[in-house]
């Protein structure tokens, strides 16, 4: 059976206000370095861990890597310790108004994961979908990304065979002249670089 094809635009995926710097790859600064986001996770949904139970959670991670983790983590302001006021020697961990930005970028790995990688995930080897696995909690996890799970990945057809019209237009050599060239290109539309995205 044939596949149906890929919904999506035709022409490349471009922001409307330029970037200085991709901030896919800025954003992996923190959230790339290895382990960063399985720690994450753990601060994330199972809250208030302590440090021992990340470690638990994590074979293969070393109390030194976790440490470093850690380290960065708060110094981005994505975790805070708070002192356990049962034991006052246990720190526990748990993501700040900004961490929980992360929340919905986890769910989409969840996401990804159970619809892709069944076999891994489940015993049943069965893809399953967000909302049978988080059925109380799944719009809480996916934030801004409710329409992205819901299916509305791209506009309609005739919407976006619309935009492209209008933009050829405002691009049309006879109404804004000619390209500009050094310095001045960098003002333009943004373009992938070898920031990603970044000014043409």
């Amino acid at each position: 059976m044939p596949r149906e094809p890929r919904p999506g635009p035709s022409e490349p995926i471009l922001p409307r206000i330029p970037f200085a710097f991709c901030p896919i790859r800025a954003s992996l600064g923190s959230l790339g370095r290895k382990w960063a986001l399985l720690v994450l996770r753990d601060v994330a949904f199972f809250r208030d861990v302590t440090f021992s139970q990340v470690l638990r959670n994590n074979p293969g991670l070393t109390p030194r890597v976790l440490s470093m983790r850690l380290k960065e983590l708060r110094e981005e302001q994505l975790v805070e310790g708070v002192v356990d006021p049962n034991d006052g020697r246990n720190i526990r961990y748990r993501l700040t108004t900004k961490g929980d930005d992360i929340i919905p970028i986890l769910t989409a790995f969840i996401q990804y994961g159970i619809r892709h990688h069944a076999d891994r995930v489940f015993e049943d080897e069965r893809p399953r979908k967000l909302g049978q696995v988080f059925p109380e909690t799944r719009e809480v996890l996916l934030g801004d990304l409710g329409p992205y799970a819901r299916g509305k990945r791209w506009p309609p057809r005739t919407a976006r065979t619309r935009v492209v019209r209008v933009r050829q237009r405002e691009k049309s050599p006879s109404e804004v002249g000619p390209r500009p060239s050094g310095r001045m290109a960098g003002k333009g539309a943004a373009s992938p670089g070898e920031g990603g995205f970044t000014k043409s």
